[in-house]
């Protein structure tokens, strides 16, 4: 596998002139690189980690034929899970005199992984994420994208189906677990789609309460629901695919009248990102399941 380290921000050349700086941020690069390609061995994967076990339960489903919702985006949040259980251990606290914090918040933003010099300074923010979403930190909120020292996406490969593999060597347990959850027919999707469908409804219905609605109202609406920010870039592109996907699932409802709507007068011009909005979903129901809404 590939991947590249893509550098937004890099103050004084510190990536080129601080070495401690640059192997610690190598280190994490290789760590996530090992665990991009360990999330397609199925075998590997923890079924204990929910993360994971979404992951497992995804690549069981594909290779019985089922049209599996968010592939993209569950494989990401596995390989963000395996990195940050790795980086999470005593042995990775402190990386050539580097602290190591994951998931830090900073008002509305939360990189995913932050570098603290021995003075307690943040010199560096780290964002994980796919090659085919480089860039995406641009568009992300709060100062800090701006004014910490270094600043830069750790991408790995784009997700390749083709090297996916079930083994028969997984346990006997979670084998049972992932077959159970399909029977089940997907459980962790049905949910997603559940939490979409109820607070893209109710973001709706926001609407029909506003004087005159604008994108950037939808976009209001769509984010009080779910309780979370857009990133700046794609936003409109995101909300599109979201109108578009609640028209084809519930074509019949009232709620896809008003996205015929929304999508004939703001959005007829504007070209849909699907993989950004399943991300913004996913991302707000994790948040949803981990009791920070």
């Amino acid at each position: 596998m590939s991947g590249r380290i893509e550098v937004f921000k890099n103050e004084n050349n510190i990536f080129g002139t601080n070495i401690d700086l640059h192997n610690t941020i190598q280190t994490i690069f290789s760590i996530m690189i090992r665990a991009a390609d360990t999330a397609y061995n199925q075998s590997a994967l923890q079924t204990s980690n929910p993360k994971q076990n979404n992951w497992f339960t995804a690549i069981e489903a594909y290779f019985s034929g089922q049209t599996v919702l968010f592939m993209n985006a569950i494989y990401g949040y596995a390989v963000e899970e395996l990195v940050n259980i790795q980086l999470s251990s005593p042995a990775y606290n402190r990386l050539y005199s580097y602290r190591v914090l994951l998931q830090v918040t900073h008002g509305s933003t939360r990189p995913d992984i932050v570098l603290k010099d021995q003075y307690d300074r943040e010199v560096a923010w780290l964002d994980i994420t796919s090659e085919n979403s480089v860039g995406h930190i641009s568009g992300k909120v709060g100062s800090g994208w701006q004014t910490t020292p270094f600043v830069a996406e750790l991408l790995y490969p784009v997700l390749d189906l083709t090297r996916l593999r079930t083994s028969d060597d997984a346990t006997i347990g979670a084998r049972a677990h992932a077959l159970s959850t399909f029977r089940l027919r997907s459980v962790f999707q049905n949910n997603v789609e559940s939490f979409f469908y109820f607070n893209f409804v109710n973001a709706m219905e926001l609407l029909r309460n506003v004087s005159g609605v604008s994108p950037p109202s939808v976009a209001l609406a769509i984010e009080n629901k779910f309780n979370l920010a857009f990133p700046v870039n794609n936003k409109h592109a995101a909300i599109k695919s979201m109108l578009k996907r609640f028209i084809a699932n519930h074509p019949y409802s009232n709620t896809a009248e008003i996205c015929r709507e929304l999508l004939a007068i703001f959005y007829s011009h504007t070209k849909q990102n699907k993989p950004a909005a399943d991300e913004y979903i996913l991302k707000s129901y994790y948040k949803y399941t981990a009791g920070q809404i």
